[in-house]
C-alpha cells in the first residue's frame, strides 16, 4: 500500500503492526485499561519514527546514490538477450537495503526477463554490481532510460522507488535466417558478371586472332611477333547494373515474422543484398516507404562503406511488434484494368442498340479513372517509384521487398512509370501469410489466395519472388544475373 502525499510504500510487517495497534486501541477503549493504550501508543510512535527516518534517508540518496549501467554488447542481433550490468555504491553513513531492481525501456519491443529479486545490503561506501536481462523482440536502436531501485529501511516496514535516468544503447540489428545458412553461391556467386566482347571495354582480359573488321589500334604487336600470327587485345566489358532497394516500413511490416517482425526480415535482406551488389561493383540505393510517404532516398554508390551506411539508416527505420491480425487485402484495380474497360466502352458506344448506355457508362469511368489517378499519386510505393524514376536515370534492377498487403496498385502503376524509363522491377514478397500458418487447411486457402495475387501481379509484368527466408537472396542473384543478360544479350566468352 502507497503511503498518500509519498513515494513510500508499506510491507507486510508494517501492514501487521498498524492491524496490532489498532486492535491495543480499540481493547484500552472496550477495558479502560490505559496499559494496551500505552503499547498501542508506543507501536504507533515507533512506526511514524521509522517512517519519518526513511524518508530523511530516502530524500538525501535521490540526490547522492552513485548508479551506472553498461551493457556487454554494443551490438546484437534479433533475439539474442542483453546482459546489462548495474553498479550501485551506498554514499550515506548508514547501510541501506535493496530489494529489486526495475529497468524503464524505450521502446515495448525490448522485453525484460524475469529474475529473482535481487537483495544485498550495501555498507557506507560499498560498491555492488547487478545484472539484468533484456531480450529484444525487434531491431533498431533500443535502450533504457530509466533505472530505478526499491530501497527499504533496515527494519523492512518501508520501501520506495529510487528511480534515476539512464542513457544506455545496443543496437539491435535484424537476422534473416531462422532455419539455415546461406551458401556461398549465395553470398558470392549465381550469375557472369561480366561478358567477352570486342575491344569496347576498360579491363584487358586476353589475345584472340584478327578478323576482318577489327580495329588495328587494337592488335597486340608483341603477341604477334611471337606467335607469327595476326593477334588483336581483347577487353572486357563492363556489365554493373544499379540496384535500388525499395524498403517498405508501413503498419502492416511490423507483424510478427520468424525472427522479429516482417520489417527486420526485410531489413536483413536489404543489408545482405547491398554486401553482394558492392562485392560485384554495382552501385546500391536504399528508399524507405510507408503508406503515403517516401521516406528518405539514399544516393547510389559502389564504395565499399556503403553497406554501413544502409544498415545506420536501417537501424534508425521505427522498428515495433505488433500481433493483431491485418485485414485482407483488397482485389487491386489498376488503371490498366481502367483502360480496357474503357476500349470495351468505346466500341460499344458504336453500335446502335447499346450507344446511349455505353456514353452514360464512359462519363462514369472517365470521372472514376481522374479520381483514382489522384488517389494514387497520393500512395508511398507510387512516389517512391516516381522518386526513383526521376532522379535514377541509368536502368536499374529495382527491388521491392515488401509483404504485398497493402499498395499493390500503387505498386503496380509505379512499376510501369518505371519500366518505361527502363528500369526492371523486381517484388520480393516478404513472409507470405501462408507460410506462417499451423493449420494445413488454412494455409492452402491463403496460399490459393496468395497465388492468385502474385499471378495477378506479375500480369502487369512485375517480377515476383515469394520463398523461403534462407532461399530469398539465391532468387535475387538470379534475378540480378537475369537483369545483366537481358541487358547485354550476346553469348559469354
Amino acid at each position: 500500500m502507497r503511503l498518500p502525499r509519498s513515494g513510500i510504500e508499506t510491507t507486510t510487517t508494517s501492514l501487521q503492526l498498524i492491524v496490532v495497534s489498532i486492535i491495543l486501541a480499540v481493547l484500552a477503549h472496550l477495558s479502560q485499561d490505559y496499559s494496551y493504550l500505552l503499547a498501542s501508543t508506543s507501536l504507533t510512535a515507533y512506526l511514524a519514527y521509522s517512517y519519518i527516518g526513511f524518508s530523511r534517508k530516502l530524500n538525501v540518496l535521490k540526490t547522492t546514490l552513485l548508479l551506472s549501467a553498461t551493457t556487454e554488447r554494443r551490438r546484437v542481433p534479433v533475439g539474442r538477450p542483453i546482459k546489462m550490468n548495474v553498479a550501485v555504491m551506498n554514499p550515506v553513513n548508514a547501510p541501506i537495503r535493496v530489494l529489486g531492481l526495475e529497468c524503464k525501456v524505450s521502446s515495448p519491443t525490448i522485453k525484460v526477463v524475469d529474475q529473482e529479486p535481487w537483495r544485498a545490503k550495501l555498507l557506507p561506501k560499498q560498491r555492488f554490481v547487478f545484472q539484468q536481462e533484456l531480450m529484444t523482440l525487434t531491431g533498431g536502436k533500443l535502450g533504457v532510460d530509466s533505472i530505478a531501485l526499491r530501497i527499504s529501511d533496515q527494519r523492512g516496514l518501508f520501501n520506495s522507488l529510487v528511480r534515476f535516468p539512464l542513457e544506455a544503447s545496443v543496437e539491435v540489428y535484424p537476422t534473416t535466417l531462422p532455419r539455415k545458412g546461406l551458401t556461398p553461391m549465395a553470398l558470392y556467386g549465381g550469375g557472369a558478371h561480366r561478358q567477352m566482347t570486342s575491344p569496347t571495354g576498360t579491363e584487358y582480359a586476353g589475345t584472340r586472332q584478327y578478323e576482318p573488321g577489327d580495329d588495328v589500334h587494337r592488335i597486340d604487336w608483341k603477341a604477334t611477333a611471337r606467335l607469327t600470327k595476326l593477334m588483336v587485345k581483347e577487353f572486357h566489358a563492363e556489365t554493373n547494373i544499379p540496384i535500388v532497394i525499395m524498403l517498405d516500413v508501413g503498419e502492416g511490416m511490423n507483424r510478427p515474422a520468424y525472427v522479429g517482425t516482417r520489417l527486420d526480415e526485410a531489413a536483413a535482406v536489404a543489408y545482405l543484398l547491398s554486401e553482394i551488389a558492392i562485392a560485384r561493383g554495382d552501385p546500391v540505393s536504399l528508399i524507405p516507404y510507408s503508406e503515403d510517404n517516401v521516406h528518405s532516398y539514399m544516393e547510389p554508390s559502389s564504395r565499399t562503406t556503403q553497406p554501413a551506411r544502409i544498415q545506420s539508416l536501417l537501424l534508425q527505420l521505427g522498428h515495433r511488434l505488433e500481433e493483431s491480425e491485418q485485414p485482407e487485402p483488397r482485389r487491386t484495380r489498376t488503371l490498366r484494368t481502367i483502360h480496357q474497360a474503357l476500349k470495351q466502352l468505346e466500341v460499344l458506344k458504336g453500335q446502335k442498340e447499346s450507344a446511349w448506355f455505353s456514353e452514360k457508362l464512359l462519363s462514369f469511368f472517365r470521372q472514376f479513372r481522374t479520381v483514382f489517378f489522384k488517389k494514387l499519386q497520393g500512395q508511398g510505393a507510387y512516389r517512391a517509384f516516381t522518386v526513383i524514376s526521376t532522379r535514377q536515370g541509368t536502368p536499374s534492377l529495382i527491388v521491392v521487398l515488401t509483404d504485398l498487403q497493402s499498395q499493390l496498385d500503387g505498386l503496380i502503376e509505379g512499376a510501369r512509370v518505371a519500366q518505361r524509363k527502363g528500369h526492371r522491377v523486381v517484388a520480393v514478397q516478404i513472409c507470405a501469410p501462408w507460410r506462417t500458418r499451423l493449420n494445413l487447411e488454412e494455409c492452402y486457402l491463403d496460399y490459393r489466395k496468395n497465388r492468385k495475387m502474385l499471378a495477378e501481379v506479375t500480369a502487369n509484368d512485375v517480377s515476383t519472388i515469394d520463398a523461403e527466408p534462407e532461399a530469398v537472396i539465391d532468387e535475387l542473384n538470379r534475378e540480378m544475373s537475369r537483369a545483366r543478360l537481358l541487358r547485354f544479350p550476346h553469348p559469354l566468352g
